[in-house]
């Protein structure tokens, strides 16, 4: 996930997005393309058409953004 602290970014009301495996395979189901809504500096949209965006609303304080990033260990079957 990567977000605002503040719960919003710039000038949309989203405050960020979380990325994982499935992104990628609903992206291709619904043949959304990546580059357009990045060219357009569009991510919001993108995220909300795939269900990844973060939006908690605004939080009161603007500190900094987020980057969190989890690692799970590799499956040992």
């Amino acid at each position: 996930m990567c977000a605002g602290s503040d719960g919003l970014d710039g000038n949309s009301d989203v405050a960020g997005a979380f990325v994982n495996e499935t992104l990628i395979k609903k992206m291709q189901k619904q043949n959304l393309d990546p580059k357009k809504y990045l060219q357009q500096n569009d991510s919001a949209t993108f995220f909300k058409k795939l269900g990844f965006e973060f939006q908690p609303g605004l939080t009161g304080t603007n500190v900094m953004d987020f980057v969190f990033i989890l690692k799970l260990p590799k499956n040992k079957e």
